[in-house]
């Protein structure tokens, strides 16, 4: 006999899971590591008011007949579209009503003895049905990681880097940005020749850039589609040689400053540094939000993508492994990549048309395992450099400039500059950015140019009579940071030939 119920469930959860193995080094791969997994969860509680009410109970009241063995109530459909891509089709053919899962709860049985055990809010009802969505057409996951010395310090930790196109154009839109970078740099090429407590300290950086691909049109969406909630990262775990403590490693999320070290463990028991994203005080996780790519060349595609910077205080075990491994959790909230629909109808029009709203919850999970080689990411890591340079009697005007600029154009230097203005020491400071191209790669080179004038006092004394005269001389002192892939001897050679060249015309 068919006992119906006019119930309707807290949540709908539909969750696909996608597993990819990483493979970081000159030929670079990325292959699924096992066949998606998806996962449908339907829960009710049996709480006598919103979900499983009173006329839920009436309703199993008036059509149980007798109470002999387990006894389930049909409290409605789970209706299926855009299935295509998952194997839900013979599942769905099974059904009398095709392109739906019936839902059906125990109203009776070993647990629930007595129709008041309905009301009691003490239990609940979780239906779950598992199947499996094919891989997407397209490949939804990149990590990219790269392992640099902390000679990026010296542009304020390394996110200025990459808000400035990574390694060198200055943006004219952000001149507050700028300035702070200028003075980063000679605050800190300084430091490192003074050898005091900021100077650099032989840190070790793990870079990680982690991006998002999402193709709607391969999915079943309209070009217009697009999520309110941006993809998260939910875990990070690499696995650390030595048994270490947690204080040994930093975290950063680039994009938005913000220290995540508070999130940082060490798994004794697997070898592992690991990152869950953390939880606000309502049990929220606070997300990591990526970043658009506004300019995709195609409108049915969205691109996201996060930086992280992980420092590492002792990284002496590092350099004796030849692979680094680690994973990485990314969860895309209201998406599936398979682009299955549910949606809930039951026997109360009322109930359903308010719940519906937020009942239905789709989550895809992508799981990514890397192994990175350690011997080729050292080798094609950035090499970079710090040089300070001082002229004596020579003025920081638009004439010295012109011949500054003009050493680098015959050192085959493109470059930009700016004038910025430093209130806090109250006079114009020059930030210069260049590069050249040094075979294949690319060298960068930062300058900040700093001129101060001063008045020499001469003091003639003639018998009771003393006269001054005043006469403006100059000192320009320039602060370098050079960075090369690759190669450091080539970086210190272009570096000095072009200090070499400017001592010529300016000294």
């Amino acid at each position: 006999m068919a006992i119906y119920a006019r119930a309707v469930p807290k949540a709908i959860h539909l969750t696909e899971t996608y597993c990819y193995e990483k493979y970081i080094s000159t030929n670079e791969s990325l292959e699924p590591a096992e066949k998606p997994q998806g996962k449908i969860e339907v829960i009710i509680p049996y709480d006598g008011q919103e979900y499983f009410g009173q006329r839920a109970i009436q309703d199993v009241a008036q059509q149980i007949t007798s109470r002999n063995g387990e006894i389930n109530a049909l409290i409605g459909h789970l209706a299926m579209s855009h299935y295509d891509n998952t194997n839900l089709d013979n599942l769905l053919s099974q059904n009398q009503k095709y392109e739906t899962i019936p839902l059906q709860i125990p109203v009776f049985n070993n647990t629930i003895s007595h129709l008041s055990k309905l009301k009691e809010d003490k239990h609940l009802c979780l239906l779950s049905h598992e199947y499996h969505p094919d891989l997407p057409e397209f490949k939804p996951i990149n990590v990219e990681i790269e392992i640099l010395d902390d000679y990026h310090l010296l542009l304020n930790e390394y996110e200025e880097l990459t808000s400035l196109d990574r390694f060198g154009k200055i943006d004219q839109r952000n001149p507050t940005k700028i300035i702070e970078i200028a003075q980063s740099i000679r605050t800190q090429v300084k430091s490192g020749f003074s050898g005091n407590n900021n100077s650099l300290k032989g840190k070790l950086f793990i870079f990680i850039k982690i991006q998002i691909f999402i193709d709607f049109s391969s999915i079943g969406l309209s070009d217009e589609f697009r999520l309110t909630k941006y993809p998260q990262v939910k875990q990070l775990s690499i696995e650390w040689p030595t048994i270490t403590s947690f204080r040994a490693f930093d975290l950063k999320h680039i994009y938005k400053n913000k220290t995540l070290a508070e999130n940082i463990r060490y798994n004794s028991l697997n070898k592992s540094f690991e990152w869950f994203a953390k939880s606000d005080v309502n049990g929220k996780d606070i997300p990591l939000v990526m970043q658009r790519n506004v300019n995709s060349s195609r409108n049915h595609r969205q691109n996201y993508e996060i930086l992280m910077l992980m420092g590492i205080v002792q990284p002496g075990e590092l350099y004796q492994e030849t692979n680094l491994r680690g994973t990485i959790e990314v969860e895309i909230p209201e998406l599936l990549l398979s682009g299955l629909q549910a949606r809930f109808y039951g026997f109360s029009n009322n109930q359903v048309g308010r719940a519906n709203l937020e009942m239905t919850q789709l989550k895809t999970r992508i799981i990514t395992n890397f192994q990175l080689d350690i011997n080729e990411a050292f080798k094609k890591r950035t090499r970079s450099t710090a040089q300070e340079l001082i002229f004596e009697n020579v003025l920081s005007n638009e004439d010295n400039l012109r011949i500054i600029l003009r050493v680098l154009n015959s050192q085959g230097f493109s470059y930009q500059y700016k004038d910025l203005y430093d209130s806090n020491s109250n006079r114009t400071l020059w930030l210069i950015t260049a590069e050249r191209q040094e075979g294949i790669e690319k060298m960068t080179l930062w300058m900040v140019i700093d001129g101060e004038e001063k008045t020499t006092v001469v003091k003639d004394t003639k018998g009771n009579v003393e006269e001054q005269t005043g006469d403006k001389k100059g000192q320009v002192k320039m602060y370098f940071l050079g960075s090369l892939p690759r190669n450091s001897y080539t970086l210190i050679r272009r570096m000095n030939a072009l200090q070499e060249e400017l001592r010529q015309k300016l000294g």
